[in-house]
């Protein structure tokens, strides 16, 4: 985290799953000898997610500390009303991935803070294309990080989803909705947000993991100390 910076990416990225992140306050978690705690929140049964990864020119095209130009956009001061708005939404969010209620990410998806102003200052492809996911069968759609990839959540009958048929799923449904509505943009917005990727994907509880090396580590097994000599 202190070489990232961002314990929300860090974590799954070491983990896997879904991670709820938090950072210590020197002052009010006075005592506490670590910078940052995480928490593996279940993955409901038959989750995908899919995610619309803009071209390199919209990824980079605004220089390469893409998150800071983002968190400028913020507005330094926020509303209460606001404020209390995402604090429920982040309860329902928790609540409803521990439960297994997709129905519910509708509304735990939705933001005040930082997608509103996005959307309109940034990326013209995001309130288009959430919109079109949650109208074609997507339980929940969102802005990833500080963008500007789009996601969105579903899933289909019950059961192993890879027994179940594609009319049993939401994942093409709502994939064509998100392109067709990415083509219905203004030309020049279509020009520079349009030649992206999309990307159907299901939630790993396995983080970052060696699968091959080549030379390999070890030819036969290694001996380990420990602080008390040897193992």
């Amino acid at each position: 985290n202190k070489i990232e910076g961002h314990p929300d990416n860090v974590a799954p990225a070491i983990y896997g799953g879904i991670q709820l992140s938090l950072v210590f306050d020197k002052e009010f978690d006075a005592g506490v000898n670590q910078d940052v705690m995480t928490r593996r929140v279940p993955i409901p049964a038959g989750m995908r997610l899919v995610a619309y990864v803009p071209g390199e020119e919209a990824r980079f095209g605004g220089g390469s500390n893409k998150t800071e130009g983002m968190r400028n956009l913020l507005q330094p001061t926020i509303a209460r009303s606001e404020a209390v708005f995402n604090i429920q939404r982040t309860a329902l969010l928790i609540d409803a991935l521990h439960c297994g209620d997709l129905r519910m990410l509708r509304h735990a998806t939705k933001d005040k803070l930082h997608q509103p102003i996005r959307g309109e200052k940034a990326y013209p492809h995001l309130n288009a294309m959430m919109q079109a996911a949650l109208d074609a069968g997507a339980h929940g759609a969102y802005l990833s990080g500080a963008g500007p990839t789009v996601m969105c959540i579903c899933s289909g009958a019950s059961g192993d989803i890879f027994a179940q048929n594609s009319d049993e799923r939401q994942e093409k449904a709502a994939t064509e909705a998100m392109r067709q509505a990415l083509e219905s943009l203004p030309t020049e917005q279509t020009l520079t947000w349009g030649d992206g990727d999309f990307y159907i994907v299901s939630p790993t509880e396995k983080g970052a993991h060696v699968t091959f090396a080549d030379p390999p580590f070890s030819d036969s097994l290694a001996t380990f100390g420990s602080l008390d000599g040897r193992l």
